[in-house]
């Protein structure tokens, strides 16, 4: 997303979608790894199927 800013690309976009429970740390404990990582969660893979078949 070339954002340069990584502090505010966390407060508007990761955030919300954590709080909305669309995705997940993969190391929840150390919200400030340099190898944090996200990943889709079941409601975050029924929003996109579901985003898919209204195309």
């Amino acid at each position: 997303m070339s954002y340069s800013d990584r502090t505010k690309f966390r407060k508007k976009y990761i955030y919300p979608l954590l709080d909305a429970g669309i995705i997940q740390m993969t190391i929840p404990e150390k919200p400030n790894s340099r190898n944090q990582k996200y990943q889709l969660t079941a409601k975050g893979l029924e929003l996109i199927e579901h985003l898919k078949s209204n195309k």
